[in-house]
């Protein structure tokens, strides 16, 4: 695929070639492709693997441009003042931040136009909301997936929480998570989606979270 977008950059379709990535083990590879120039990566105060001094300071000397995607934890983080003073201590990082009204996109010009970064105490909050994510911030990359011994639908079931907090209740109640959440409880605990995983999540802990979460929010419904 890389040489094919290198062959198309050759004839003058493509100006810039990017990649996205999720896994920064695998980034080393792209500073072999020339003319590499724009990596867009899940950057906020949880994930923070690619602004690890040594990595970050590669981007830097090879000019390669820096996309933050999830900026705001795929929606895990509500506080959005506080993902922008942190994602201002990278100057050089342009966020991707997912909106969906009008409020939200003026909200978030307002803070993207501030200079502020993380005092005292919001790095107590950081330092508090990072022990209680712990290893259960799904990034919702899909690396763990497919589910190969019963099929289970695991980026959706891990997100439950996150669905219920983003859409309409009414809305919630039909995008189809039953059937996924009954298929998750059959989940034999095999390990295999935490092995995939590049960020070293105990995958099914985080699914047996959200089936309870999941099951509460039923009870009280009915």
């Amino acid at each position: 695929m890389i040489d094919a977008v290198i062959k198309e950059r050759d004839k003058g379709k493509i100006n810039h070639i990017g990649f996205s990535c999720h896994n920064p083990a695998v980034i080393g590879r792209f500073f072999e492709v020339k003319d590499f120039s724009v990596v867009m990566v899940p950057l906020n105060f949880i994930s923070t693997e690619y602004v690890e001094k040594t990595l970050y300071d590669r981007f830097i000397k090879n000019n390669i441009g820096i996309l933050a995607m999830k900026p705001f934890g795929g929606g895990r983080l509500s506080d959005i003042e506080l993902c922008f003073k942190f994602l201002r201590l990278y100057p050089e990082v342009i966020p991707v931040a997912g909106m969906q009204t009008k409020e939200e996109l003026k909200q978030n010009l307002i803070y993207i136009g501030r200079e502020d970064t993380p005092n005292d105490s919001d790095n107590k909050k950081i330092l508090q909301i990072s022990e209680e994510l712990g290893n259960k911030f799904c990034r919702q990359c899909g690396y763990c997936m497919p589910c190969e011994a019963k099929g289970i639908e695991i980026t959706d079931v891990n997100f439950i929480e996150v669905y219920y907090k983003q859409f309409p209740h009414d809305d919630f109640w039909k995008i189809g998570l039953d059937k996924k959440v009954e298929t998750a409880k059959e989940c034999m605990e095999c390990g295999k989606c935490s092995e995939k995983c590049p960020f070293d999540l105990d995958v099914p802990e985080i699914i047996k979270k959200n089936i309870v979460f999941f099951d509460n929010l039923k009870t009280r419904k009915h």
